[in-house]
């Protein structure tokens, strides 16, 4: 399963590399990447919160939905 999931994901790195070579210059690629690499951190460490208030919500929802019935 591990090996799938780093097959897949590992497709997504080369064409993005790609993009920010032809789109920005020499000097400007650094900061680029690390705009890019910081966004995946906080995409990753927003995921628990999100996953968490979506729990929340439907949990709720279900105990008000199974309590009329």
């Amino acid at each position: 399963m591990m090996f799938l999931n780093g097959w897949f994901q590992g497709m997504g790195w080369p064409p993005s590399g790609r993009v920010l070579v032809h789109w920005y210059s020499v000097s400007e690629r650094g900061g680029k990447t690390a705009i890019w690499n910081v966004a995946h951190n906080v995409g990753g460490g927003l995921m628990a919160p999100l996953a968490l208030f979506g729990v929340t919500l439907v949990g709720t929802f279900f105990v008000w939905l199974f309590k009329r019935v």
